[in-house]
């Protein structure tokens, strides 16, 4: 028999189903004794453990930020500067800038990011403004110029945009640009206000 100051752990092997929970004998049962000697490096009962209960450190973060959704304000186009050719007013004489310059079209003025899969870490929590130089082609569809990166008007600079921009000016329609009666490629910056959805 076990000295008292030994611990001992019975474990029932059972070759039925056969469940005994008041304690009585359980018929051609198997009982394994397992010896377990006190480790004096761990804290015994009654023992203060070095860490008071209420003081404790959080495990590392493993998981990825939360993703916060956002919308997108979209302004009509502004055309870029002199160093670019200028849309010419149709048979004008002398020639006129042009009044049918690229527009977006109706149902793209606001965006949700919800609709499109466009994701940002909780951190971003204030509206960004950037401004996008873009060219509109003939047929009314925009592409940021990809040696020109947005720049950044109003929030953080920290945070390269070039990306979610790129993904946002893809997914507008505009009317194109005419020049002489024919519609052409034209450059215009374009002016994005991104809008956290705060909790």
């Amino acid at each position: 028999m076990w000295g008292l100051t030994r611990i001992i752990i019975s474990i029932v092997i059972l070759p039925g189903l056969i469940l005994n929970t008041a304690g009585k004998t359980i018929a051609n049962a198997k009982t394994v004794s397992v010896y377990h000697e006190p480790n004096p490096k761990l804290p015994q009962a009654n023992t203060p453990t070095s860490v008071p209960p209420d003081r404790f450190e959080l495990p590392p973060l493993t998981n990825p930020l939360p993703v916060r959704h956002f919308s997108v304000v979209v302004s009509q186009p502004r055309l870029a500067s002199t160093r670019y050719d200028r849309p010419i007013q149709c048979n004008s004489e002398p020639p006129e800038l042009s009044t049918q310059l690229a527009q977006l079209k109706p149902g793209y003025e606001l965006l949700d990011s919800a609709d499109y899969g466009w994701q940002f870490g909780s951190y971003f929590n204030q509206p960004v403004v950037l401004e996008v130089l873009t060219i509109i082609d003939g047929t009314g569809k925009p592409e940021m110029l990809p040696d020109y990166p947005p720049k950044v008007l109003q929030g953080t600079s920290r945070v390269d945009y070039t990306q979610l921009a790129g993904a946002i000016i893809k997914k507008l329609q505009f009317e194109p640009t005419y020049s002489e009666c024919q519609p052409v490629a034209q450059v215009y910056y374009l002016k994005l206000i991104i809008n956290p959805d705060l909790p």
